[in-house]
């Protein structure tokens, strides 16, 4: 099965659909394997977006595609955008978009 996400044991990368040697060499989006790194490596400094992001990509990545999307964050199997937000995210980056979605906490 075709993942455009490559693990190192501590980090993710993430690519878009058109996967090609320049993506592999320059992924658009890099994360910590899980939340707990994050909280381990930079307690002072957590940025919560990312530490979101991470989350939700962690979760999805072991049974669905995830893929980076051009609006919004990550894209789903290829057709499920989702934009990944806080209390306050607004659709304004997803509201001309078909079946897309945010996924927020502290709501």
């Amino acid at each position: 099965m075709e993942r455009n996400v490559f693990f190192t044991g501590l980090t993710s990368f993430f690519t878009d659909t058109n996967q090609t040697l320049q993506t592999l060499a320059k992924p658009q989006k890099v994360y910590f394997e899980n939340t707990n790194i994050i909280n381990s490596l930079a307690f002072q400094y957590i940025n919560m977006g990312n530490v979101r992001e991470t989350f939700f990509a962690n979760q999805l990545r072991t049974k669905y595609k995830v893929n980076t999307a051009q609006n919004g964050d990550f894209t789903i199997d290829g057709n499920i955008v989702f934009e990944i937000g806080g209390r306050n995210k607004s659709n304004s980056q997803i509201k001309n978009i078909e079946n897309a979605y945010i996924a927020a906490d502290d709501i």
